[in-house]
């Protein structure tokens, strides 16, 4: 990090960002994957507005995952991308500490979803609902600090920052992730144990989950080679590598509105054949 000069010099910050360049490719296909999906978050709101069985807590949570990874990705394509020497210092700041914030926060959210999924399968007779409003302040105020340090010691202590990322930062979303996927692998080992893997009820829970799943041990694999080999090996990241990443973390938004549509599949099945029971019951009687 260069920090002699009213702009930071953006080099491989985190697990996902890497020099600037011009490389057109990479920049179309990172273009396409944000518009894929805004698209994909337009769907969530039109299916809420439509379809009241779509106002869940799961499709909620997805939803506020999916406009964090809107956040998140925009951020890293303009601190990649972006004209930063014609834009004021403050901006740059807030962009960039708005960055780290929102991928912790996506963190935070997919372990609130996978909390979820675990009250269903594991603990079942759990009653309570999470407050989405208590949930969501509570994960910005988390992830908040996450940006505020990074942007301070970037601009002050660029050694430590350096340090930051890629020890306290990177290890704590690896850790945070891992411990994620094993919620999963409990979660299968307690559905199949109990013989519920082909109940009505849970399959699409159980959908929901294998793709949660994968889309999380992506994430730790992501992290495992473009983070923490480089410090295990003490080199550079692969910038070709760290950049696919980047592209692939533009289209998260896609296995998630998978897991939106299984859910709300899911959840219409059930809703049109309790509808369908009740009208037979009535003709019967």
């Amino acid at each position: 990090m260069n920090n002699s000069t009213s702009t930071p010099d953006i080099k491989s910050f985190g697990s996902d960002v890497a020099v600037v360049t011009t490389d057109i490719p990479f920049q179309v296909l990172w273009l396409c994957g944000i518009a894929v999906s805004i698209l994909c978050y337009l769907v969530q709101i039109i299916f809420f507005i439509l379809i009241r069985a779509s106002r869940k807590t799961d499709e909620k949570i997805l939803a506020q995952i999916t406009f964090t990874r809107i956040v998140a990705t925009s951020c890293e394509y303009y601190i990649m991308y972006g004209n930063i020497v014609s834009t004021t210092r403050w901006l740059i700041d807030f962009i960039f500490g708005l960055y780290f914030a929102s991928d912790f926060a996506i963190v935070c959210w997919m372990l609130v979803f996978t909390k979820h999924l675990y009250d269903k399968i594991v603990v079942v007779f759990n009653t309570s609902k999470p407050n989405l409003v208590t949930v969501t302040v509570t994960i910005w105020a988390i992830s908040s600090p996450f940006g505020i340090v990074a942007v301070y010691l970037l601009k002050y202590h660029p050694s430590y920052f350096t340090i930051y990322c890629n020890f306290v930062y990177v290890i704590l979303k690896f850790l945070i992730q891992t411990f994620n996927s094993l919620i999963y692998i409990r979660v299968f080992y307690v559905a199949l144990k109990r013989g519920e893997a082909n109940s009505g009820n849970l399959r699409s829970i159980l959908k929901t989950a294998f793709v949660a799943f994968l889309l999380i041990t992506t994430t730790c694999i992501q992290i495992l080679v473009t983070d923490i080999i480089a410090i295990i090996s003490g080199s550079e990241r692969n910038e070709v590598l760290v950049k696919s990443f980047c592209i692939i973390n533009s289209f998260h938004v896609v296995p998630l509105m998978v897991i939106f549509i299984i859910i709300l599949k899911g959840k219409m099945r059930q809703s049109i054949t309790k509808t369908l029971s009740l009208r037979l019951s009535e003709l019967n009687r």
